[in-house]
């Protein structure tokens, strides 16, 4: 078993905060990877909350849904459906405690940050 991250609590205290895990790795001065394997194992441990999605967040999905027409899919079948090397790129990039979904949302919320320039 590894030992605690040094950077443990300030991580848990960034995340209780609302801190996204790329504006936490900025602030730390880690990679995203990492920050990511610190909150899973937070997470297990049960000192910070699963995420789950409030009532507001889910009506507000619903909305945009609508609007767009879009479906939201199977996180499985479009991991499925990647070439194999873009698939041993994911898994590599992936923490051992994270989950290929924390991975991807991750990737999701750097490239909207890079695209409006926050």
């Amino acid at each position: 078993m590894t030992a605690p991250s040094p950077h443990r609590e300030a991580v848990l205290s960034m995340a209780l905060d609302g801190k996204t895990t790329s504006e936490i790795a900025t602030a730390l001065c880690l990679n995203e990877r990492r920050v990511t394997g610190i909150k899973v194992r937070l997470q297990k441990s049960g000192k910070l909350p699963e995420f789950k999605p409030s009532a507001k967040a889910q009506n507000q999905l619903r909305r945009i849904k609508a609007r767009h027409g879009n479906r939201l899919g199977s996180i499985s079948k479009m991991v499925l459906s990647l070439d194999p090397e873009v698939l041993e790129w994911l898994f590599a990039i992936t923490h051992e405690d994270a989950l290929l979904t924390d991975t991807i949302r991750s990737i999701l919320i750097d490239a909207h940050h890079e695209e409006n320039n926050t």
